[in-house]
C-alpha cells in the first residue's frame, strides 16, 4: 500500500510543520536487472530460490556472498522488504526507513538515485543520472548496519547538491525537496566487502550490490 499525506509526523522532530509532505512508500522494487544465476542467465520470478545471486560485471559475474562468506541465493536475496518515508518540508528533507529480510549483521550504504523520463520501469537502467550519498555529500552518515536477523532502522536527511556519482556522460543535481525531481529513488545498496569505507562506488559490483529501492515519479510515491 501507498498513501500521501500531509501531516507533521511527531517522531521527524525538525522536519515538522504546518508545510511538512510526506510520502509513504511501502511496496519497493526488488533488483534484477542487473543480476543473475550460476550459469549466467538473468534473474527472473522464475529463478529456483537456491541459486546463487551474480551481479553482471561485463563479461564477467561476482558471486554475491553474506558477512560470513556464505552464498547469497535468490530466496534469500528477495526477502528483503520494508518502508520508505521521505519528509519534505520548508527547509529540509528527511529518509526514514524501516527495513527487514536484509543480510544478516551487514553494512548498507543509503543512498538517493535520480532517474530521467521515461523513468527506471520503462527504460531501466539507462534512464539512471546517478547517485549520492544520504546526509553529508562525504558519505559519513549513509551508512547503517542490520541485526542477527536483517534488520535495520535508519533516518537521515537528503542534502542538495550534485550527483556524487553520475552515470557514464551524465549529470544531475538534488533539490532541497526532491519531490520536484521526475524520479527518484532510495536504494539500500549492501557493502560486499570489509573494509569500513564511508563511501562506497555505486557502480562498483565488487564493493555494493543494491537488493531493494523504493521508487517515487512525480511527486508520487511508485
Amino acid at each position: 500500500m501507498k498513501r500521501i499525506a500531509l501531516w507533521c509526523a511527531m517522531s521527524l522532530g525538525a522536519a515538522c510543520g504546518p508545510s511538512a509532505r510526506v510520502l509513504d512508500n511501502q511496496t519497493p522494487v526488488t533488483f534484477t536487472q542487473i543480476y543473475f544465476d550460476s550459469a549466467g542467465n538473468p534473474i527472473t520470478a522464475s529463478t529456483a530460490d537456491t541459486e546463487q545471486v551474480h551481479r553482471g560485471v561485463g563479461m564477467n559475474k561476482v558471486p554475491m556472498v553474506d558477512p560470513a562468506g556464505n552464498p547469497v541465493t535468490w530466496g534469500k536475496f528477495k526477502e528483503a522488504k520494508g518502508t520508505c518515508e521521505v519528509t519534505c518540508a520548508a527547509t529540509e528533507t528527511t529518509v526514514k526507513l524501516e527495513l527487514t529480510g536484509l543480510l544478516p549483521n551487514a553494512t548498507y550504504a543509503m543512498w538517493i538515485g535520480m532517474f530521467d523520463k521515461p523513468g527506471f520501469k520503462s527504460a531501466g537502467l539507462s534512464a539512471l543520472l546517478g547517485f549520492s550519498p544520504l546526509g553529508p555529500l562525504d558519505g559519513s552518515k549513509s551508512l547503517a548496519v542490520t541485526d542477527a536477523t536483517g534488520k535495520v532502522s535508519y533516518s537521515e536527511k537528503i542534502l542538495p547538491g550534485d550527483l556524487t556519482a553520475p552515470a557514464a556522460g551524465k549529470t544531475g543535481t538534488v533539490t532541497a525537496c526532491p519531490f520536484d525531481l521526475y524520479e527518484f529513488d532510495i536504494v539500500p545498496q549492501y557493502k560486499m566487502e570489509a573494509s569500513p569505507m564511508a563511501i562506497p562506488v555505486p557502480g562498483d559490483p565488487t564493493k555494493t550490490m543494491p537488493q531493494i529501492g523504493f521508487f517515487y515519479t512525480e511527486g508520487k510515491a511508485n
